[in-house]
């Protein structure tokens, strides 16, 4: 019982993390495009730059690694099966997008190669993984 319980916190952790992982980009470039060009009560140094203020974006990542890694440690063992193996392969396939994800975004921290490319990149990824938790959702729950 305490294993069900445990795969089912980190999963539905894990759904809640990615939304707001999703979002933090977004609502972080609107609340820049807002921002005077100096910091407030401060005239002498400039806003921090958009890679700046995107930590909890890069930390909250990682944290969602080791709570998809949690989860499947969690769900692995006898009751593997009884679930449906499309969801379990979109689960494995999510897992190794989310590991692409990573290593992108790590690309894209250190601001080297063509940062718009890498983007592009790092958002089909997203989306990517997103479609593939919603088989693993639609099929495993």
């Amino acid at each position: 019982m305490m294993r069900f319980l445990l795969v089912v916190v980190t999963g539905w952790a894990a759904v809640l993390g990615t939304g707001i992982e999703v979002a933090l980009p977004y609502l972080y470039r609107n609340a820049i495009r807002n921002t005077p060009p100096f910091a407030a009560g401060s005239f002498q140094q400039p806003a921090s730059t958009f890679r700046a203020k995107m930590w909890p974006h890069y930390w909250l990542g990682y944290a969602l690694l080791a709570l998809v890694l949690a989860h499947s440690s969690f769900a692995m063992g006898p009751a593997m099966g009884a679930t449906d193996a499309t969801g379990i392969w979109a689960a494995t396939l999510a897992l190794c997008l989310l590991f692409l994800q990573v290593a992108i975004g790590l690309t894209l921290k250190s601001g080297s190669g063509d940062q718009r490319s890498i983007r592009r990149w790092h958002f089909y990824c997203m989306i990517g993984f997103i479609g593939l938790v919603l088989i693993h959702l639609l099929r495993n729950t």
